[in-house]
C-alpha cells in the first residue's frame, strides 16, 4: 500500500514538471500542454491531484497557483469553479507568472456571471502577447491562441479593426489563419460601406425634407400675399391715450459677483465610478516637456496615454527623476472635466511597474488642485468637484514614488470624463 502510495506520488511530480515545461518552454507544442493536464486530470483521481497541488502552493512553490488555475478551469462545471480559477490566477500574477495574464483573460472572455467581461479579457490578454512578443516567443502555441482569443474578443465589441489587426498577427505566426484575415478585412470593408451607404441615404432624405419645407413655405406666402392683395386687406390700428406715470426715482445696485468654488477630489473604487455614468472625453491634442528617446528604437511619447494598450507607455527623460515635468491636453471644445482614470506606472508586469518610478502626486487645473495617488498598479478613478469649463489643462508631476531599479517616471494610460 505504501509503495502504491509513492508511485503516484512519483507520477504526480513527472506530470508536474512536465507541465511547467509546457508553459515555460517556447519548443513545447499546446497540443503537449494539452495531453499533460489530461493526463493530470484523468489517471490520478480529482482529490488527490487537487490536494498535491495545495501541498506545493502552501510550502512555498509559487508555480502550483498556475496548475490550480489551470485544473479548475479543466474541471469547470459552475460559477465556483471559474471564481477558484480567477483566485489562484489572481495571485500567480501578484508573484510575475505571465502564464497567469493568459488565464485572467481567457476566464474574463469565457466566464460567467461577474467573472465574464471582455474588455477586461482584451486587457489582460495584450499585456500577456506585449510580454511574450518581447521575449520573442512568436511561435509558442499559448501565444497564438492568446492573439486568436485578443480577435474574437475585439469582434465582440464590434471593433472590427483592431479584430483585423490580431488576424493579421496571426497570418505571420501561422498561415493557416489567412483565410480569417481576409474574411475580416472583407468585414470591415463592407461595414465602411454600409456606414458610407446609410450616411449618403441620411443626406439625401434631408435635402428632401428641407426643400420640401421651402417650396411649400414659398407656396403658402405666396397665397397669402395674392389674398392680401385681392382683398386689400389693412391692419386694424387702435390708439389708446395712456397717463404718463410719474418719474421713479432709479435705485442703483451693485452686480453681484458670483465666486468658484475650489475645485477639489475623491478617490473612489471602480465599481462606484461605473456606476456614476460617465462619458469619455476625447483628446485632441497632446505634448509633454520630456520624453525618453531608446537607442533601441522603441517609443516613449506622450501619444502612448491615449491608446487601449497597457503594453505602451510615456516615460520623462530626465536625470532628476520627472518631477516637474508636464503633459499638456487639448480639448475640441470647451467640456467640463469631472472625472479621470490614470493607469499608473510601467504596467506591463508587476516586475516593471516597481523597477521604474511612478507618480505620487500630481497638479491639474493650471496647478490649483494638487492629488495624491496610492502606489497601486490597479487604475486609479478621480471625482472632480466643482469642476471648470475649460478647453485644454495641464497634468504637472510634483512628487514620484522611487523606482527599485531605473530612475524614469512612467505613465501608462490618462482618461477624462464629463
Amino acid at each position: 500500500m505504501g509503495s502504491q502510495a509513492t508511485k503516484k506520488e512519483e507520477k504526480y511530480i513527472d506530470i508536474e514538471d512536465l507541465l511547467k515545461e509546457s508553459l515555460s518552454d517556447k519548443n513545447v507544442t499546446g497540443d503537449k500542454e494539452d495531453m499533460v493536464l489530461e493526463y493530470l486530470c484523468q489517471t490520478i483521481s480529482k482529490t488527490d491531484s487537487y490536494d498535491a497541488l495545495q501541498r506545493k502552493a502552501r510550502d512555498g512553490d509559487t508555480y502550483a497557483y498556475i496548475q490550480l488555475a489551470s485544473w479548475h478551469i479543466s474541471h469547470a462545471k459552475n460559477i465556483k469553479d471559474y471564481c477558484a480559477a480567477y483566485h489562484y490566477a489572481l495571485k500567480a500574477s501578484k508573484h510575475g507568472y505571465v502564464e497567469s495574464y493568459y488565464i485572467l483573460g481567457q476566464l474574463y472572455l469565457y466566464g460567467t456571471g461577474c467573472i465574464k467581461n471582455v474588455h477586461k479579457a482584451i486587457k489582460y490578454l495584450d499585456i500577456f502577447v506585449h510580454t511574450m512578443s518581447s521575449k520573442d516567443l512568436l511561435n509558442d502555441s499559448v501565444l497564438t491562441d492568446a492573439y486568436l482569443k485578443l480577435a474574437t474578443a475585439e469582434k465582440k465589441l464590434g471593433h472590427y479593426a483592431k479584430s483585423c489587426q490580431y488576424y493579421t498577427e496571426l497570418q505571420k505566426i501561422d498561415p493557416q489563419y489567412e483565410t480569417e484575415a481576409r474574411e475580416m478585412l472583407s468585414l470591415l470593408q463592407n461595414n465602411r460601406k454600409e456606414f458610407t451607404s446609410f450616411a449618403f441615404y441620411i443626406v439625401i432624405a434631408c435635402l428632401i425634407v428641407c426643400g420640401t419645407v421651402y417650396f411649400l413655405g414659398s407656396y403658402l406666402l405666396n397665397e397669402y400675399s395674392n389674398y392680401a392683395g385681392r382683398y386689400k386687406i389693412e391692419p386694424k390700428v387702435t390708439i389708446i391715450e395712456k397717463e404718463t406715470p410719474a418719474p421713479q426715482p432709479v435705485v442703483v445696485t451693485k452686480p453681484t459677483i458670483e465666486v468658484q468654488e475650489p475645485v477639489t477630489y475623491t478617490l473612489v473604487s471602480e465599481s462606484v465610478f461605473e456606476s456614476l455614468g460617465f462619458q469619455t472625453i476625447p483628446v485632441r491634442g497632446i505634448s509633454s516637456t520630456s520624453e525618453y528617446v531608446s537607442s533601441k528604437g522603441n517609443y516613449y511619447g506622450a501619444t502612448n496615454l491615449l491608446d487601449s494598450s497597457l503594453g505602451t507607455s510615456w516615460q520623462e527623460g530626465e536625470e532628476d527623476g520627472g518631477i516637474g515635468q508636464s503633459i499638456h491636453f487639448t480639448f475640441d471644445t470647451s467640456v467640463m472635466v469631472s472625472a479621470m482614470c490614470i493607469y499608473n506606472g510601467k504596467q506591463t508586469s508587476e516586475e516593471a511597474f516597481f523597477e521604474n518610478n511612478r507618480v505620487a502626486s500630481f497638479t491639474i487645473f493650471d496647478d490649483d488642485l494638487c492629488v495624491e495617488l496610492t502606489d497601486d498598479m490597479q487604475p486609479q478613478y478621480i471625482v472632480f468637484e466643482n469642476p471648470l469649463l475649460i478647453d485644454n489643462l495641464t497634468f504637472t508631476i510634483q512628487s514620484i514614488f522611487s523606482g527599485a531599479k531605473w530612475n524614469d517616471t512612467c505613465i501608462t494610460k490618462i482618461i477624462f470624463y464629463e
